[in-house]
């Protein structure tokens, strides 16, 4: 009991430590976050092994680990989006099919490092904290793309057009600049011209912004490292007023409360059908198997021109979910390894399009945010959802009602995401056409005006 106590410590620390992830990575990049993650994990393994009692290991193995751990996975998700844009999809499949070979190689390399060690589990942690150190030189690979913000962008934009306006000292350079942004205007209006008013009020707005620009940049450099600043990028606050995240979240949380139970209870409800040992392993394996090969299959077919990603995630859970609902009515042992393959294909689908979506419905910028806050809800689900199957296990006398509840839980998380299109597609586009205008009306009358 004690032991399994510390195995959900991991994981859901590791989940649990996205917000801090997004908030380091914002400030100071991928591939520090990947080093400093691989460092404390390595620190957490080796003051496990010399943990004098099991609260002590629950702090060393659990919490630091598995903080650790969080810090080098979100920004492995970041970097790979920052780098591909036509075969996102596909790239980020293979990318993270890679913790289910990783699962697959250790599972047999463990075994035989605790034979090494003549089964002594301290000697064991000690190789396992060096073995997680090599995270450090896959960091060190990292190069990263600086990401242009929207913010960015409007800055750049307003300064160089302040920066144009009062910078020329040659009274033919700025005639012929005004003169040739006042055909621009005519050719570009709508309406022809724009009157005073309206010219005095764009103005005047812009100018504010272009006098609080001129040093926005030396200003954000200069509270990039502060402590204060690592915390208020941890949390985008208006992430929690977008619906679509909000649903996102939701779906994440439902998803990760069902995850796990299939992996804990699925070999034990085989054993109604007289399942043997080794086919209860066997249940697992195929999981393993056909998540790994499912998550980058999925990433292939949602990369196709006409396939859209959000209907391959839907599709994938809410199949996993009804699956799920009817494994307490197999009958035969071929029954669960079908079982077996469609939930798996339902976790491919969720673990390597979630990170597209958010790109898809909220944008690249907000990635790292909208991801950290994510692996918060999983990790939240992560921590009560096998006890609460656990539990119902232990009112009911059998997992049938588990099986129900997961499984309905898990289609509910599908059939959530459903509206997802609909609501985006409600929401004000700032990039619109007919904004880029405005806002390119607005900077050409600035510089008229000065």
């Amino acid at each position: 009991m004690q032991a399994s106590i510390v195995q959900s410590l991991l994981a859901g620390f590791y989940l649990l430590a996205g917000p801090l992830a997004s908030g380091l990575a914002n400030s100071f990049g991928c591939r520090l976050v990947v080093i400093a993650g691989s460092m404390t994990t390595f620190i957490g393994f080796i003051l496990s092994s010399i943990a004098p009692s099991l609260p002590l290991l629950f702090i060393s193995f659990g919490i630091i680990g598995g903080i650790g751990f969080g810090l080098v996975y979100l920004p492995s998700i970041l970097i790979v989006n920052q780098y591909f844009e036509k075969r996102r999809a596909f790239a980020l499949g293979i990318a993270v099919c890679g913790s289910g070979i990783g699962t697959a190689i250790f599972s047999q390399l463990f075994p035989f490092l605790l034979k090494v060690c003549e089964n002594n589990w301290r000697r064991f942690l000690i190789y396992a904290a060096f073995i997680t150190l090599l995270s450090v030189l896959c960091g060190l690979c990292y190069r990263e793309i600086p990401l242009v913000t929207s913010e960015d962008n409007e800055d750049k934009r307003v300064k160089s057009c302040f920066d144009f306006s009062c910078g020329g000292n040659d009274g033919h350079d700025s005639l012929s600049s005004q003169l040739t942004i006042n055909s621009s205007v005519s050719m570009n209006s709508p309406r022809g011209k724009i009157s005073q008013e309206e010219t005095e009020d764009m103005t005047g707005n812009l100018m504010m912004t272009s006098l609080t620009t001129t040093h926005g940049t030396s200003q954000r450099a200069r509270r990039r490292f502060s402590l204060l600043a690592i915390l208020r990028s941890m949390i985008d606050k208006s992430l929690l007023s977008d619906l679509s995240f909000i649903l996102i979240a939701i779906t994440a949380f439902l998803t990760f409360s069902c995850l796990f139970v299939p992996f804990i209870f699925l070999g034990k409800q085989a054993i109604t059908v007289g399942a043997t040992s080794s086919q209860q392993s066997y249940l697992l394996l195929v999981i393993g198997l056909v998540n790994i090969i499912g998550r980058v299959v999925c990433g292939l077919i949602s990369d196709l021109p006409k396939v859209d990603p959000l209907f391959v995630h839907n599709l994938g859970i809410i199949v996993g979910g009804i699956a799920t609902c009817i494994v307490p009515l197999l009958t035969y042992y071929w029954m669960y390894i079908v079982y077996a393959v469609l939930f798996a294909w339902s976790v491919a689908c969720f673990s390597s399009l979630r990170a597209i979506i958010c790109i898809e419905l909220l944008g690249l910028e907000k990635l790292s945010n909208a991801f950290g806050m994510m692996m918060l809800c999983m990790g939240v689900a992560t921590l009560i959802g096998p006890p609460i199957a656990a539990l119902l296990k232990d009112l009911s006398g059998n997992f049938d009602l588990s099986f129900y509840v997961m499984g309905t839980l898990l289609t509910l998380s599908g059939v959530l995401c459903i509206p997802l299109r609909i609501v985006k597609t409600r929401k004000p586009n700032p990039r619109s056409p007919k904004n880029i205008r405005q806002s390119e009306l607005q900077s050409m009358h600035t510089i008229e005006r000065f």
